[in-house]
Order: structure tokens, then sequence, then C-alpha cells
């Protein structure tokens, strides 16, 4: 009998080689191929307020606004417009919300401004210049406050970041999907220009003490309103290169370091300020803040039109097999020859071997008497069947030792697909193809969306598991 393990998808045997992939080599923008994006402005402000910092959740766009509140606490400044407070209101569907905005409670709006905000299990952080002692009342700078929720849908203040400056804004607080990382934005003198982004670890309960995220993603400009989504970090900017004002940029964290900060691409980034982006859980809208239409920052929600789909086509395609012969043993005098069923013959007691294309393959096992020659035909005969079910197969090229290309394959469909884009670890990806390097040991989820530009009801979601 002819034991048959699979032994996954290759080029090469990476198996006894010990490597892995795990890193993105090239970290590609958001705005290339196979996209389509639109932006509207989100009605949440009159004409002559001004609305920014937007955050999503449970079904809530947060925002910071100089709307009125109805409470006593609510005053003007010396141009007669009010200070900054967080509101909320129910997203409706796409750019749309419900009529009523509502204010957060007075535990953390305060006398003066309180801006962006983010969410982490029951507690809010946020930016605040209420609580800071001056003299005469007067608006100090900026901290980073926690409040925490009640059973009553309610906060109330527990404590202030413990890294507030008197001396220096602390603003813009954004915590990573698993809690490991914060990071927040500073015009520290000890940054690298007008205010800069700091990290912060997780150690224990407690958050470790700041770190400038350094010269690759700080400049002598303005870098600000971070947010984390997934593994990505995006910020704003108003460093050279951009299309003008503040641009936002996203980068990555690989191996201990950022990689470069990318731009995106219009119509999300103009030559207007752009700032305070962040996705729905489709990752293919979301929104940012702007003033693009008026001196004042409005809210603007941005939707990818690309297909997407509920459920994926589990691809587990094995071309590499590992086949050995458990009922009998290789002697002195016998001798195995398998025929692999594609042209292919290999003499020995076990056989390793890449098939080149999917197909059925008979492969036979017959044994030669070293002594007289004579031929024993067939002794064991096993069937592989390797079938893409119609579909494009999700593929991978080696490029150089440590390096792969991952590309979408479609020799093996009769249908014709136009456009995809990848997620990879849930990051979107909309380019072409791929380049995947070595890392530890690991594995990689890399989801694969294809459709007919002229049947997009023919779309598909092809996942496959990488784990060299």
């Amino acid at each position: 009998m002819i034991l048959l393990n699979n032994i996954g998808h290759r080029l090469h045997d990476f198996k006894k080689n010990n490597f892995f992939f795990t890193v993105l080599l090239v970290f590609l923008s958001l705005l290339s191929f196979g996209q389509n994006i639109t932006v509207q402005q989100v009605n949440v402000s009159d004409f002559e307020e001004s609305s920014f910092a937007p955050y999503v959740y449970n079904d809530f766009l947060y925002f910071s606004s100089n709307k009125k509140r109805n409470t006593l606490k609510t005053i003007q400044t010396d141009d007669g417009s009010y200070f900054y407070d967080l509101f909320k209101v129910e997203i409706k569907e796409e750019h749309k919300v419900k009529s009523k905005i509502i204010p957060l409670s007075d535990s953390i709006n305060g006398i003066f401004n309180e801006t962006s905000n983010c969410i982490f299990n029951d507690e809010i952080y946020f930016s605040s210049n209420s609580r800071k002692k001056t003299k005469k009342n007067k608006v100090g700078t900026f901290g980073i406050y926690i409040a925490k929720k009640n059973n009553e849908d309610k906060y109330t203040l527990i404590r202030p970041f413990k890294y507030n400056d008197k001396n220096f804004n602390v603003a813009h607080p954004t915590i990573s999907q698993n809690g490991k990382y914060f990071v927040f934005s500073s015009d520290n003198i000890a940054g690298e220009g007008m205010s800069d982004l700091y990290i912060c670890k997780r150690q224990n309960q407690n958050w470790g003490i700041p770190q400038n995220l350094g010269i690759n993603i700080n400049t002598d400009k303005m870098e600000t309103s971070p947010r984390f989504i997934g593994n990505t970090l995006y910020f704003a900017s108003n460093r050279k290169g951009g299309l003008g004002g503040l641009d936002i940029y996203k980068t990555k964290m690989e191996e201990g370091k950022w990689t470069k900060p990318i731009p995106l691409e219009e119509p999300i980034n103009s030559k207007h300020d752009d700032f305070g982006y962040v996705e729905n859980e489709d990752h293919l809208s979301g929104y940012f803040a702007s003033n693009r239409k008026k001196k004042t920052d409005g809210i603007y929600y941005f939707k990818n039109e690309v297909p997407s789909v509920e459920s994926y086509y589990q691809q587990e395609l094995y071309f590499c097999y590992e086949l050995e012969e458990t009922e009998m043993k290789e002697t002195d005098t016998l001798l195995f020859i398998w025929d692999l069923g594609d042209g292919n013959k290999v003499k020995g007691p076990y056989v390793d071997h890449c098939y080149n294309d999917v197909g059925a393959y008979h492969v036979s096992m017959s044994v030669m008497d070293k002594n007289t020659g004579t031929i024993f035909e067939q002794v064991s005969e096993y069937d592989i069947v390797i079938d893409a079910q119609n579909k494009p197969v999700i593929d991978f090229e080696d490029l150089k030792p440590g390096v792969i290309r991952i590309f979408v394959n479609k020799k093996w469909t009769t249908n014709s697909y136009s456009d995809y884009y990848w997620i990879v670890d849930g990051d979107y990806i909309f380019e072409k193809e791929l380049l995947l390097k070595f890392k530890e040991k690991s594995e990689i989820n890399i989801k694969l969306v294809i459709w007919d530009k002229k049947e997009a009801q023919n779309t598909i979601g092809i996942e496959r598991i990488v784990y060299k």
C-alpha cells in the first residue's frame, strides 16, 4: 500500500530549509489597481460649525465639533465661536447619519476643548485642555484622559494619562487592535518638528515610557492624528511632497521598524488639509476630516466601489507529495520503481515529488528483482487528483533566496476574471502581485477577491494559508 503525505505547493523544498514567510516586502499604496473611490460629506455640521476627528464604534460615529451643547458648560471663545466637544451620532447607512446628535457626558466634555478619541474595551481615551489648572481659568495645553463606561452607557472620568505634560500638548490617542501599543502626538521640544508621533508599549497593565517613532516617521513639520487600523498606522502630515496642507499617510511595523510612510492618493488626499482617517469593518469604506469645501473642517465618507464577498473558497491545492510503500521494504535484491503519472519515473523506497499542474495522476510502484532482472508490474497503485474547481489559483514563484512572488494564476479556469484585490493578514492591497520575504516560523493568511468587470456577479473569494 502506498502512503501519501501532502507537503504543500512549493517550488523548492523550503520545508527542509526551515524557512517561513510572514512579512510583506513591498508596502503598497492604497490607491492604484482596480479601484474607484467616491467621497461624500457627512451631514453633522451646520455651515458655521467645524467638525473633525471621526471615529466609528458600535454603529456610532464619534467626532469633535464646536457646535453648541444644551448645557451651562458651553461657553464661547473670544471670536464668538464655541469650544470643541465630543459628540456621537448613529450611522444610518454609508454617508447618512440619524438627525439626533448626542453630546458625550459632562464627565468628558469640559468647559474648553475635547477633541479626538478612541475606545478600547470599556474605556474611552480622549484629548482635552479643560482639566489642567491655569491662571484665571485660561485655556491650557492638551492632555489625554481616560474615562470608564458604566452600566448606563455613560462614562465616568477616572484618570489622566500618566505622561501628560503641562508644558506641551499631548493629544490624539490611538491603541492598536491587540492592545499592545499606544500612539499619540505631541509638540514636545525634544521632538523632530512642530509635532511628532510617540509610542508606548503595554507593560503588564500600564503603558511604558513614550518613545519617539523616529526620523523615518517624524519630520521637521507636523505629524498628527494617528490611527491604528489593523497592523497599519495612519497619520496626517504637512511634510514636503504632499498634495498640499495636511495629507494622510500610512505605515506599518516590520521587524521592529516602521516602513517608509506612503501618502494616500486622491480623492482622499487633496490640496487642502486632510486628516483623521478611519475605516469601517469592511476596510473598503470609512471617514476622514477635511477643509476642502470651506474654511471650516468637515467629515467625509469614502467608499471603495469594489465587490466584497461574505465567504471564501478554501484553496488547498497540494502539488507536492511524499510517497512511501508501507507493506513492502526494499532489500539488497529488491528495487522499487515509481511511475508518477506525469512522465516521471523514480527509483527508491521513498518519493518526494511536485506536480506542475492540476489533473488526475495515476501513481504506481513496480518491484524489480536485481538478481534476475524480473519486474513485477504495479505492485501498488494510487490516484492523485489535484482540482482547482474551475477557479483562479493563488500561485507562487521563487525569485531569489528568501523572496517569493505571489500572483493570480488563471490558467485553471475557463471563466474570465479582470479585476481583483488582496487581503493579507487583514491589510487590503490593490496591486497585481505581492512580494513576501522570509521571517520567523509562522503563517500568512492570503485572501483574494476576484471578479469580471463585465459580469460583477461572478465575484468569488479565495483564501490560502501560506506556511512554508
